[in-house]
């Protein structure tokens, strides 16, 4: 997995994988707004 000189194409899929990674991190750790009793 481990290349000399990896391609454009790994190098911009590596960085794709690990934003989407930060990005469900981030969803995942955010805490539930509080529900109102209006909103149902």
């Amino acid at each position: 997995m481990f290349w000399n000189q990896p391609t454009a194409g790994v190098v911009v899929g590596v960085a794709l994988v690990v934003l989407l990674v930060l990005a469900v991190i981030e969803f995942v750790g955010r805490p539930t707004p509080p529900r109102s009793a209006t909103q149902s």
